[in-house]
């Protein structure tokens, strides 16, 4: 009910009933206090208004502010880019038991043997350096390849020797084991296979 009808329906209920001085008074009385408890009601509601709408301006604002913060983060952060790459190379790590000692002492032997896979394995040769320890010594070597390498250690009194071949690109690794496998007959091998890069990712800060 609105405040005008409500006091027009107190002013007729008041006029129902033959006025005294005495009652006059006690209506106007009453009147006044009823229009003061109905100020302080509607300024109470008026205020708890005002306090959701200011408590509800508080929360936003916290949350403003936490939104502004997440977002100067994110543009400090410096912006990471995951790919996936295909092996660099195939590496291969064989251990050769079983040899003929005399296969495993000449530098010049394991030199053009070491050529002789690169070759198969349609690498490129670019350089080869081989030592000797002296007689019925080991031999150790390297042949340098635009793919990468191929390296052996030999150890005649064991009859052992342990060859590393890493190629990249188009060569084929698997085909320079087999040459130097045929070439040493070995009793038992034990070869390892490495894909050099494989599952990695590159990581790009922007």
């Amino acid at each position: 009910m609105s405040c005008s009808r409500y006091w027009r329906s107190i002013c007729r209920r008041s006029c129902s009933h033959p006025p005294t001085r005495a009652s006059n008074e006690q209506q106007v009385l009453h009147l006044r206090h009823l229009r003061h408890a109905h100020h302080d009601r509607d300024q109470l509601d008026e205020n708890v208004r005002l306090g959701h709408r200011h408590a509800r301006r508080q929360q936003l604002d916290v949350e403003l502010g936490r939104l502004h913060r997440r977002w100067r983060l994110q543009r400090r952060r410096p912006q990471v880019s995951v790919s996936a790459h295909r092996p660099a190379g195939i590496h291969l790590l064989a251990d050769f038991h079983g040899i003929a000692a005399g296969l495993l002492l000449s530098c010049e032997t394991i030199d053009a043997l070491l050529r002789q896979a690169a070759l198969a394995a349609g690498a490129t040769i670019l350089h080869g350096h081989f030592h000797s320890f002296g007689p019925r010594q080991g031999v150790t070597g390297v042949l340098l390849l635009a793919e990468s390498h191929i390296s052996i250690h030999t150890w005649p009194e064991y009859g052992f020797a342990a060859a590393d071949i890493f190629m990249c690109g188009d060569a084929q690794p698997q085909l320079a084991l087999a040459i130097i496998d045929a070439a040493l007959a070995p009793s038992s091998r034990s070869i390892q296979t490495i894909s050099r890069g494989a599952a990695a990712t590159t990581r790009k800060v922007q």
